[in-house]
């Protein structure tokens, strides 16, 4: 199972615990890292438009950040206004940690590093080249030198406060343990032998000969390409004989997959790899199994360790921008961040929800000027979904508390460990498995590939004919083709899907059974394709199949552990949920925002007025028409 922490179902946000589950700063700043050399609070002069902490942004540093932010041009409608307020959240967010952080030592050297790191990865080595990348972003050197200052002084800033977060105590480790056992676990292994070949046939054969009882280590001996002299023993060095217990890395992939997809000692079918055919008899399986807390421990700690850090990291930057000191000189810029949900007397901020939203990159792609949907979507079922995202983490961390529980993490990471606390004891059955293969069988589908030319001829007779001798003896297709009249076109890879190639084509190479073997290829037949006549010539073929259950059954397990681990986890949250004082705000928040919206832009307002009543002017007549239509017809229906 890999059960990982999961910050909303609606959203898709997941927390990986195999990783590090806290992005650098956390929250807004980490997804907006890369805008630190994009535009920032760099200017020496301007027009002032808000003061942070006595440092004032200026709104030439606004339009620069508008300028190389593309998105945050956006002014028009209640998305606009979000976007604003989303800007001017992470310019005060930006500038306070960039003050919290103005006593950290950066050397000339560690910017130089950076400069010298940003040249080589874009091929700026050329000083004129990088005097020009450096105007056409609107920089200077000494400007960039300034951001990457500022941008290593908040890592190192928030290198110092990961490193403050609390040793975890065994309490702490043991309830992780317990929430995410199944990520502690020893590597599967098998004990196998394998057989090797090139051909095909001759795996068949092979195959047959196993199967039917014939000694394995024995065919593997005198037919393997690999580890003949060991009989076929994987994991066997020098003259060994005898097969170790090896993991999946033994194996191709395409192998494992199969291997490790048994349940029990046994043969596998041929498995094709590139150019070879495998036979793999599995003489013991061994599965993955629990590591206990002692065996585990250090990496419990470890990873542990990351979510203790994140705690910390999310309460440092929410608390400094909590108490930052804000003053708008011009109220152009002010914005409000009205209160849009309470949970047991905790605050979650309108800020909160549109940081969230905007800071997903599907979210800002959906967006996209041209999208007169967009709006309705973002009001009626994103923020909704935010909102609800964020209510769920602040009750996971009450809900903590009153189980008197040790979980630990920002408040997404206790969501997930919560979660995945209470779904631990799911499990998956063979048979659960089962069924989900057969229901889901198209997801397992492997598409068929193969390099085609095809050789197109106006009379079909030539087109046989032209067949017919290179199935006797035929070399080279486009060479021989073209002697014969046709016209050549070598279309390279194609599969199922090819919307390039006709599907007459598509149908004869992959699913009509016919094609015929000739030289290294096979031939299609003579096939009638726009009052023209084509033979192919079909190279590499894989034929579409679909992967087995041996191959697929780990992935399923998987998949179904973790959709049952976190149905209960979230039901019990949910429960829990309804025993806390919650309100949810947001509609009214939306209403104050659409009246704020209107006012600041009453042109718009009376444009929207007037389409909305065109269009019931529209619907009225339409309804009158309609209306009289039925009447008449009434009438006529009753003189008969």
């Amino acid at each position: 199972m890999n059960s990982e922490p999961t910050s909303t179902k609606s959203l898709g946000l997941r927390l990986t615990l195999g990783a590090v589950a806290v992005l650098l700063l956390g929250g807004m700043t980490a997804a907006f890292i890369p805008l630190l050399r994009n535009g920032g609070l760099n200017q020496q002069s301007g027009t002032p438009a808000f003061k942070v902490n006595d440092v004032t942004v200026t709104e030439e540093d606004i339009a620069d950040f508008q300028k190389n932010n593309q998105i945050f041009s956006t002014t028009e409608g209640m998305i606009g206004d979000d976007l604003k307020r989303v800007m001017i959240s992470y310019l005060i967010q930006e500038n306070v940690l960039k003050d919290d952080a103005s006593k950290i030592k950066i050397s000339g050297k560690e910017v130089e590093d950076q400069i010298d790191s940003i040249r080589k990865s874009n091929g700026l080595e050329d000083s004129q080249k990088w005097k020009d990348a450096l105007a056409n972003a609107g920089l200077t050197e000494t400007l960039l030198k300034q951001r990457i200052r500022d941008s290593l002084r908040i890592q190192k800033r928030g290198e110092e406060v990961r490193a403050s977060a609390a040793a975890v105590t065994d309490a702490e480790a043991k309830l992780f343990y317990e929430a995410f056992k199944d990520q502690f676990k020893s590597e599967p292994r098998v004990v196998a032998r394998q057989i090797v070949v090139t051909d095909a046939a001759k795996a068949a054969d092979l195959l047959k000969k196993a199967k039917a009882g014939e000694d394995f280590a024995a065919l593997a001996r005198e037919n393997s390409t690999e580890l003949a002299k060991n009989d076929g023993a994987v994991g066997a060095t020098g003259t060994e004989t005898t097969p170790k217990e090896s993991a999946k890395l033994a194996f191709p992939e395409s192998v494992a997959n199969v291997v490790f997809g048994l349940t029990k000692p046994g043969l596998t079918d041929v498995i094709k790899d590139g150019s070879k055919f495998y036979i793999v008899k599995v003489e013991k399986v061994l599965p993955a199994a629990a590591k206990t807390f002692d065996e585990a421990k250090n990496d419990i700690m470890e990873k542990a360790k990351v979510f203790k850090e994140g705690q910390v990291v999310e309460a440092w930057q929410e608390n400094a921008v909590k108490n930052a000191k804000v003053e708008y000189i011009n109220t152009k810029w002010k914005i409000e961040d009205p209160i849009v949900a309470v949970v047991d007397g905790n605050n979650i901020k309108y800020s909160q929800i549109l940081t969230t939203l905007y800071t997903n990159q599907q979210i800002s792609q959906f967006i996209q000027p041209g999208n007169a949907q967009a709006e309705g979507f973002i009001n009626q079922f994103f923020k909704p979904q935010a909102v609800e995202s964020l209510i769920n983490q602040y009750a996971a961390v009450e809900v903590a508390k009153k189980l008197n529980q040790p979980f630990i993490g920002n408040r997404a990471q206790v969501e997930g460990a919560l979660v995945a606390y209470q779904g631990r004891n799911e499990t998956v059955t063979e048979a659960d498995i089962a069924a989900f293969y057969k229901q889901n069988a198209a997801q397992f589908a492997v598409s068929g590939s193969a390099s085609l030319k095809e050789a197109t001829f106006k009379d079909k007779n030539k087109a046989l004919a032209f067949r017919d001798s290179f199935l006797k003896g035929g070399k080279d297709f486009t060479k021989d083709a073209g002697k014969a009249g046709a016209t050549v076109n070598e279309t390279g890879t194609i599969t199922e899907s090819s919307s390039e190639v006709n599907p007459v084509i598509i149908q004869s190479v992959f699913k009509s059974g016919r094609l015929t073997s000739a030289g290294e290829g096979s031939l299609t037949d003579v096939l009638e394709v726009d009052k023209k006549f084509v033979v192919g010539y079909v190279s590499d073929l894989v034929k579409p199949t679909t992967r087995s259950l041996d191959e697929v059954r780990e992935q399923i397990r998987t998949q179904l552990q973790q959709q049952k681990v976190t149905q209960k986890g979230q039901a019990f949250l949910a429960a829990e949920r309804k025993k806390l004082k919650v309100e949810n705000k947001l509609e009214t928040v939306l209403k104050e925002q659409q009246t704020q919206v209107d006012a600041a832009n009453p042109k718009q307002l009376e444009d929207a007025n007037k389409d909305a009543g065109e269009n019931a002017a529209g619907e009225n007549a339409g309804a009158g028409e309609t209306g009289s239509g039925s009447s008449n017809t009434e009438k006529k229906d009753g003189a008969q």
